[in-house]
C-alpha cells in the first residue's frame, strides 16, 4: 500500500533525532506542502522547534516577488511558524557567480548562493537541521542531467536523502502525490514564472527532454530510481576499497604507495579524490586520471600549487611555497565542455566557450561533444595532413615565453585531439586533419577564450 506524505515525512523524522528544524520554504508547491506536513507532525507529536527562511533571489519580476512575500507571510504566520526573509541585492547573484567562479551559469550560482544563506539562518537561529522539498521529479532530471554531462558514478547517485545538517524527506514523493495533498488541505501556492523559461539547462531537461523520455520510456521514474541505488552501492564499495589505500603518517594522512600501484584506475582516483578532499581542493576527474597514470609513471605530478610526491612506501601531497613553483603547477588543467559558457580552469583563470559564425573557430562538425580542454602533456600528437605531428614541436615553433606555453589549451574528443589553441596569447590554432569537411558547408564554429578570473 502507497505511503501518504505524512506518513513519509514521519517515517523519515521517527529515525532521526531532530530538536530544531529550519525549512526552506520558496512559496512553491512542494515546500509549502513539505511546510504544512511538518507543521501537522510537530502538532501531533512536538518533535522539534520549527522555523522557515523565504529566499527572495532577486532574479524575478519585483511586482512577481511582491506578491509571492505577501502569500508566503500570510501562509507561514497562520501556521505559527517563525519566518526569516533574506534578499538579495539586484545583481548580487550575477556578482556572486562572478566573484567565485561558478559553472553552470546563473542557475548554479543562484543554488550556491541560496545554500549558504540558509546555513547562514540556521546557524543564527540555532536550527541544527535544514530541510529541503525536493521530491521524485528532482532526482529523475538531476539523473538525466547529470548523466548527459558526463557525470561518474557519485553523480548517479542522485541527490542523497542527507547531506552534511540538509535533509531531503520528500525524495520519494511524485508529483501527482503533491498536487493531491495541495487540493486535500487547500493550500496556497505561488508560482514561479522562471520555471517556464527554456533558458535554465534544468527547465529545458524538464519541458523539453523529460516528456520525449517518459513517451519512449514509460518506466523511466523506476529505471532511473534503480539506477541511483546501483550507484549508490558501487560508489560506496569503491570509496571503502580506497580508504583501505589511507594511511596515517605523522599525523598527516597519506596513501600506500604499493597498494595504490597494483589498484585499478578507478581505485586510483577515488583515492587521490580522498586525499585531496582533505585540503578542500576540488580537481576535475579527466585531470585526477592524468594524476593518477603521472604518478605511476613517473613517481610525481603537480597541479594549482600542490604537489603529489610517490616514495617506496607512500603517496603524500605537499603544498608548494615558493613563487616559482606556484608557476610551475598552475597551469595544469581540464575540464569538460558540453555546451556553451563559462568554465572554471584554475583559480586564476576560466574558459570561455562561444559558438558563433567566426570563421577562426572549430567548425562544429569538425568535433563531437562534450569534448575536454586541457593542458598539454607529454606524448601529444594532432593528427595533420602528413601524418600525426608532435604538440611539442607546433608550440615550439611559436616561440611562446615559458608561461605563454604553459597557457596552450588542447581541445580534445572521442576521437583525438581536436585543435591546439594559442589563439589567445600567439594568434595561433592548428586544427585535425579531417578530409570529411571538403564536402560539409556549416556557418557554426566554437571559439574559446581564456580569461584571468581577476579580469572578469
Amino acid at each position: 500500500m502507497k505511503q501518504t506524505i505524512d506518513e513519509i515525512v514521519q517515517l523519515f523524522f521517527s529515525r532521526r533525532a531532530v530538536h530544531s528544524l529550519l525549512v526552506a520554504y520558496s512559496g512553491g508547491p512542494d515546500s509549502a506542502v513539505l511546510v504544512h506536513a511538518l507543521w501537522r507532525l510537530n502538532n501531533a507529536n512536538r518533535f522539534c522547534t520549527l522555523k522557515a527562511c523565504w529566499i527572495n533571489h532577486a532574479l524575478r519580476p519585483a511586482q512577481e516577488m511582491v506578491e509571492e512575500q505577501r502569500l508566503v507571510e500570510r501562509f507561514i504566520h497562520s501556521l505559527g511558524i517563525p519566518l526569516t526573509i533574506v534578499t538579495a541585492k539586484t545583481g548580487e547573484i550575477e556578482a556572486y557567480q562572478r566573484d567565485l567562479g561558478v559553472s553552470g551559469g546563473i542557475e548554479a550560482a543562484a543554488r550556491a548562493f541560496r545554500y549558504k544563506k540558509l546555513h547562514e539562518v540556521a546557524e543564527r537561529e540555532h536550527c541544527e537541521v535544514i530541510a529541503t522539498a525536493h521530491t521524485q521529479s528532482d532526482v529523475i532530471e538531476t539523473l538525466i542531467m547529470r548523466f548527459f554531462t558526463g557525470s561518474g558514478i557519485d553523480g548517479l547517485c542522485g541527490i542523497p536523502e542527507e547531506q552534511g545538517c540538509i535533509v531531503r524527506p520528500l525524495l520519494t514523493v511524485t508529483r501527482s502525490d503533491i498536487l493531491e495533498y495541495i487540493s486535500r488541505w487547500n493550500i496556497p501556492v505561488s508560482h514561479d514564472s522562471t520555471n517556464q523559461e527554456t533558458v535554465y539547462l534544468r527547465n529545458k531537461v524538464r519541458h523539453m527532454l523529460v516528456p520525449v523520455i517518459r513517451e519512449i520510456f514509460p518506466s523511466v521514474n523506476a529505471s532511473l530510481t534503480t539506477v541511483q541505488k546501483k550507484a549508490q552501492c558501487d560508489a560506496v564499495a569503491l570509496t571503502a576499497y580506497a580508504e583501505h589505500l589511507l594511511l596515517a603518517r605523522e599525523g598527516v594522512t597519506v596513501i600506500d604507495a604499493e597498494g595504490f600501484k597494483k589498484s585499478p584506475l578507478a581505485v586510483q582516483i577515488r583515492a587521490l579524490y580522498l586525499l585531496v578532499r582533505q585540503h578542500k581542493k576540488r580537481i576535475p576527474w579527466e585531470t585526477m586520471k592524468i594524476l593518477a597514470e603521472t604518478i605511476v609513471q613517473k613517481g610525481q605530478a603537480s597541479i594549482g600549487g600542490y604537489q603529489f610526491i610517490s616514495t617506496d612506501s607512500c603517496i603524500r601531497i605537499v603544498q608548494n611555497d615558493t613563487e616559482q613553483q606556484k608557476d610551475q603547477t598552475e597551469y595544469m588543467f581540464s575540464c569538460v565542455v558540453d555546451k556553451p559558457g563559462c568554465f572554471q580552469l584554475t583559480n586564476k583563470y576560466v574558459l570561455e566557450i562561444q559558438f558563433t559564425h567566426d570563421t577562426s573557430g572549430i567548425r562544429i562538425d569538425a568535433c563531437t561533444m562534450p569534448f575536454i580542454v586541457r593542458s598539454r602533456r607529454n606524448g601529444d600528437a594532432i593528427l595533420m595532413k602528413e601524418g600525426h605531428k608532435a604538440v611539442d614541436a607546433i608550440v615550439a615553433s611559436w616561440n611562446l615565453s615559458r608561461e605563454q606555453e604553459q597557457l596552450v589549451l588542447i581541445v580534445e574528443d572521442s576521437d583525438g585531439i581536436i585543435a591546439v589553441w594559442g589563439a589567445h596569447i600567439a594568434k595561433t590554432v592548428v586544427f585535425r586533419h579531417n578530409p570529411n569537411l571538403a564536402n560539409s558547408d556549416t556557418n557554426d564554429y566554437i571559439t574559446i577564450t581564456m580569461k584571468g578570473v581577476d579580469n572578469e
